[in-house]
């Protein structure tokens, strides 16, 4: 194909997914305050980000780091060269003490360590094959897929699923390296995995059990330490957990924690870890900052699952009134407890109707759209943080409830 057809293609699929109510398009954010975020200059109330706790934009924080810039503003180089300064021993010796677990590794992001790990466990010689929930971040799909290795997945948090595929392989006549992938809280519908059954069910069949606390750490567990230390990880040395920094922490960068054994592995064979440039000493003095305040404000967590709590309990009471759809105030929503409320509407052009209504009102809470979620599955993710006041909370719940008043939406 020429470049000029191929360009002509890339037209005809932008003018595709403008018909479907699916073509993306980068905002300007001018300001943020973590209750409120600036959109072309316009302010609107954040419900949209991950900045769970409102670290990113706290002074105290800011204050501590400020030193972190006489270091200099980068590494230059990769960790295996020049770059593993002492502060990355201190920031990933205090992961290791707060998750309670043997080692941990920073890198530069989620999604790398996510791709990078994939690749790293499908090094063995023997058959590997990736059992994960259908709902996992894109992040350990596409990593899963560039293995080239054998997958397959379960139903969504369904551990009879579970052991079904793994009775499936581990009865099998070839001998299968068996890799188990979840998320502690799912990033689209807000829900919690059954990680104790599954970390149990990966013991009984000496299976490795991959966790993404992404969305966990700094709202559950023991100090802001995600699940962790609540569930022994340390007791299962067939687990591998991960998290991110760009969420609770309110940075960026991500960390992988393991057995010592595992983790020499990681450094050896991961090519993300191995051909990138270290991470800039603010970023890691932030990192080093933020975890001391989470680690001794645990109620930071605890008030934003109050918070969540009474946001779903707000939409239930008020959506009954507006909407006959079950799935937009389904069991499952109510149940959880996570800063991530879904308000699934299904069609993509429903979802962004919805988002364009609440921005009319002063709230900022974008559609998610396929391929992020199944097609039919739109939604807008309500994502809290703990600067949101109960009035505002309020104020959205009123603004959802006056959106499907319309019965051309219900």
């Amino acid at each position: 194909m020429s470049a000029t057809a191929f360009i002509a293609d890339l037209k005809i699929r932008a003018k595709e997914l403008k018909a479907r109510s699916e073509f993306r398009t980068l905002n300007s954010v001018t300001a943020y305050t973590g209750r409120y975020v600036w959109i072309e200059g316009i302010r609107y109330l954040n419900v949209g980000s991950n900045d769970y706790l409102g670290l990113s934009v706290n002074a105290a924080l800011i204050a501590r780091v400020r030193s972190y810039l006489d270091k200099g503003t980068g590494n230059c180089s990769s960790r295996l060269i020049l770059g593993n300064s002492t502060l990355y021993r201190q920031v990933e010796d205090l992961i290791a003490e707060w998750k309670d677990m043997d080692r941990a590794l920073v890198l530069s992001s989620g999604y790398a360590i996510n791709v990078a790990v994939m690749q790293s466990l499908a090094v063995s010689q023997r058959r590997t094959i990736f059992l994960f929930d259908r709902l996992v971040h894109a992040s350990m799909i596409d990593g899963v897929r560039a293995t080239g290795k054998k997958w397959e997945s379960f139903k969504h948090n369904d551990l009879i699923d579970l052991e079904r595929l793994l009775i499936k392989y581990h009865n099998d006549k070839e001998v299968w390296h068996i890799v188990v992938l979840t998320e502690a809280v799912f990033s689209m519908d807000g829900d919690l995995a059954p990680i104790l059954d599954i970390l149990m069910l990966a013991k009984k069949y000496d299976v490795l059990c991959y966790i993404d606390e992404a969305h966990a750490l700094g709202v559950y567990g023991v100090e802001g330490s995600g699940f962790s230390r609540e569930f022994r990880f340390k007791d299962y040395p067939n687990v591998i957990s991960v998290g991110t920094f760009g969420k609770s922490v309110g940075v960026g960068g991500a960390y992988i924690a393991a057995t010592s054994v595992m983790t020499e592995h990681f450094i050896n064979t991961m090519r993300s870890f191995i051909y990138s440039t270290a991470l800039a000493p603010v970023v890691l003095g932030t990192i080093f900052e933020s975890i001391k305040i989470i680690r001794s404000h645990p109620e930071l967590g605890k008030s934003l699952i109050r918070k969540s709590i009474f946001l779903r309990k707000a939409l239930k009471d008020e959506l009954k009134h507006h909407t006959a759809n079950p799935s937009i105030i389904h069991t499952e929503m109510l149940a959880a407890t996570s800063p991530i409320i879904p308000v699934t509407v299904g069609s993509s052009e429903v979802a962004l109707a919805l988002s364009n209504h609440l921005r009319r009102n002063g709230i900022w809470a974008p559609a998610i759209r396929p391929p992020t979620v199944r097609r039919n599955c739109a939604r807008i993710r309500l994502s809290l943080n703990d600067l949101l006041l109960e009035s505002d909370l309020k104020d959205v719940v009123a603004s959802i409830a006056d959106f499907f008043k319309n019965e051309n939406v219900r």
